[in-house]
């Protein structure tokens, strides 16, 4: 974030656990004084303890301008495999309109298997 958008958000870091491990939780969350003007409703994110790795994040992003507006949310989650780490699941549920355009509503789960 950067100092003048990062003022505008509350910032948190607790222990928790996602995908059975145990993690960080790092949140962003705005200031209810700025909630109407910023992109970010929510930003978490988990890292592993061993390595700090990402293992998951979620976003909620919305926005409302004169000539456009968008309502998206989005869940990734990642796993070990091999000496990556890789997603294997994809959550987006998401809508948006821009003046020319008519509304776009788009939901769909994805989820990976690697062998």
């Amino acid at each position: 974030f950067e100092p003048g958008i990062a003022a505008m958000y509350n910032f948190r870091i607790s222990a928790d656990e996602k995908n059975g491990e145990g993690c960080y939780l790092f949140e962003a969350v705005p200031k209810p004084e700025y909630r109407k003007k910023v992109v970010y409703n929510i930003f978490r994110t988990w890292f592993r303890y061993s390595d700090l790795s990402i293992v998951a994040r979620d976003y909620s992003l919305s926005y409302k301008a004169g000539v456009y507006d968008f309502d998206v949310q989005i869940q990734t989650r990642l796993k070990q495999h091999g000496d990556y780490l890789l997603p294997y699941y994809l959550h987006y549920n998401g809508s948006w309109k821009a003046i020319s355009k008519g509304r776009e509503n788009v939901k769909f789960t994805a989820a990976f298997d690697f062998l």
